[in-house]
C-alpha cells in the first residue's frame, strides 16, 4: 500500500529521521518563518548526528524573541546536541559578542561547518531537484569557500564545482 502523503501529526512526520540524516530547513527566522512544529518534533524524537541544510543555524534566541513566546529556530536542534554538521549561508551571529549555540560548538570543535553563499546554497538545492550532477560557479573562488573543491578556468574566470544537496 502506497504511504501516505499526508502525516496525522508532527511527530510522526519525523519518526523515521535517523541518526545521521540530512534534514532541510527552510525560512530565513523570524515568527513564522520555520517550520516551527517539525523542528519540536524532531527535538522531542531525539535524532543525533544530524546535517542540517539551510539559510541559517537559528538565530532567534540570540537576539530576543517575542515577550511571552519562545523562540523556535534550528537552534534548538543545537541546543540538544543534535546537529553534528550545518550547511548554511548564515550560521552564524552577526554580532562577535553574542554568539549562537550552534557557533559556540562549532568553534569548539563540537560541530562542523560548510560556509556555501547563500545563491549558491539556493542553486545547490535547485540542481538536486533538477537532477544535475555539479555545476560550475565563480563565486567563492579565491576565498575560504573554495577549500577542498575543485578549480576550473572557464570563460578567464576561476570556477569552483558545486554539487548538489
Amino acid at each position: 500500500m502506497p504511504k501516505e502523503k499526508v502525516c496525522p501529526s508532527f511527530a510522526e512526520a519525523v519518526a523515521d529521521i535517523p541518526d545521521g540524516a540530512t534534514v532541510m530547513i527552510d525560512g530565513f527566522g523570524g515568527a513564522g518563518g520555520m517550520p516551527e512544529y517539525l523542528l519540536l518534533a524532531l527535538r522531542d524524537q531525539g535524532a543525533k548526528e544530524l546535517t542540517i541544510i539551510g539559510n541559517t543555524t537559528g538565530l532567534g534566541g540570540t537576539f530576543g524573541v517575542t515577550p511571552g513566546r519562545k523562540y523556535i529556530d534550528p537552534s534548538i536542534l543545537a541546543e540538544n546536541r543534535q546537529v553534528k554538521k550545518a550547511i548554511a549561508s548564515y550560521p552564524f551571529s552577526p554580532s562577535p559578542s553574542r554568539p549562537t549555540v550552534f557557533e559556540k560548538q562549532c568553534l569548539a570543535g563540537e560541530a562542523e561547518l560548510e560556509l556555501v553563499p547563500q545563491g549558491t546554497l539556493a542553486e545547490r538545492i535547485r540542481a538536486a531537484g533538477a537532477g544535475i550532477e555539479g555545476f560550475y560557479t565563480p563565486t567563492g573562488a579565491g576565498t575560504v569557500i573554495e577549500e577542498g573543491k575543485e578549480h576550473r578556468v572557464i570563460g578567464a574566470k576561476a570556477c569552483l564545482l558545486e554539487l548538489p544537496l
